[in-house]
């Protein structure tokens, strides 16, 4: 099972794909992938964001594709109950989640 969300803007794309880990030894997710990367080239794309350079679990999947690195900022906005709604998040239901493994 596959989602996937591509947008394009001024020679840019941009590109979010999810996926299951397959249960076969062949790399699906690195085909797929690739394949992207080379749709996007051929059709003069200069730029193809993959996005989660950021997250441990995923940098190391897409360090694979050899990749150029740019600076990206991310700037939240949240009032009292936004911050403690995130506190109580990290602090609490993630970790009860974790130690239930």
């Amino acid at each position: 099972m596959i989602g996937g969300v591509l947008t394009s803007e001024h020679r840019k794309l941009t590109m979010w794909m999810g996926s299951v880990k397959p249960a076969v030894k062949a790399p699906v997710n690195e085909f797929l992938f690739w394949e992207f990367i080379k749709k996007s080239k051929n059709e003069g794309y200069q730029i193809m964001e993959m996005g989660g350079a950021d997250i441990p679990r995923l940098c190391a999947f897409k360090s694979q594709f050899n990749p150029d690195m740019y600076v990206n900022y991310r700037i939240y906005k949240k009032d009292l109950i936004g911050s403690m709604a995130e506190w109580f998040y990290i602090n609490v239901h993630r970790k009860r989640m974790s130690a239930e493994m």
